[in-house]
């Protein structure tokens, strides 16, 4: 199956959305499937925390870094923004079978806040003006928490996983302590 994975943000900006693209293609692709990114060079104010990320994929694994794209694949999995008639420009999804959304900021739904900047918060006037619009160009939308509601007719609430390779249960302590990884906003 050829599967396509198509984010608004270079893979440098190596937040958890881009990680998620590098780990489901990686593992996609070591399940035999012919696997394809897509990005763009933009990243929110200039911020690269990762020199060079694609090199995190493996060999096999196209990837397409430009300001355009027309991807063609059974699947392709498009990380949500609401800037419809950017995303229309940029992602060309006709030659895509079957075409999925991920949903991993709740900023389009948060209320406006400085801490967030002003990329976040164009984008929540974006998702007031095209969301529904936008949604509408997917077969499914994937989120990853059930705390905003999505007006969509297939919704799937898929949480990230946790590697248990690494973290595994132990014995707790009478004061239960959470941690929590994310930025600060």
């Amino acid at each position: 199956m050829r599967i396509a994975f198509a984010h608004h943000f270079d893979l440098d900006f190596w937040s958890g959305g881009e990680k998620f693209v590098v780990q489901m293609a990686n593992e996609l692709s070591k399940r035999g499937h012919v696997v394809s990114v897509y990005t763009t060079p933009f990243v929110i104010e200039g911020q690269r925390v990762m020199k060079d990320s694609h090199k995190f994929l493996l060999n096999e694994i196209q990837f397409n870094k430009a300001w355009t794209h027309k991807p063609k694949a059974d699947i392709v999995y498009v990380m949500y923004d609401p800037y419809s008639p950017i995303n229309r420009a940029i992602f060309n999804l006709s030659q895509c079978t079957a075409k999925i959304t991920g949903i991993h900021s709740s900023s389009f739904w948060e209320p406006f806040h400085l801490m967030y900047g002003n990329v976040p918060n164009v984008g929540r006037i974006a998702e007031v003006m095209f969301g529904k619009f936008e949604l509408s160009r997917y077969d499914a939308v994937h989120i990853l928490t059930n705390a905003f509601t999505i007006q969509h007719p297939t919704v799937y609430l898929i949480p990230n996983y946790v590697d248990s390779s690494i973290y595994k249960p132990s014995k707790k302590n009478s004061q239960f302590t959470v941690a929590f990884t994310s930025r600060h906003s």
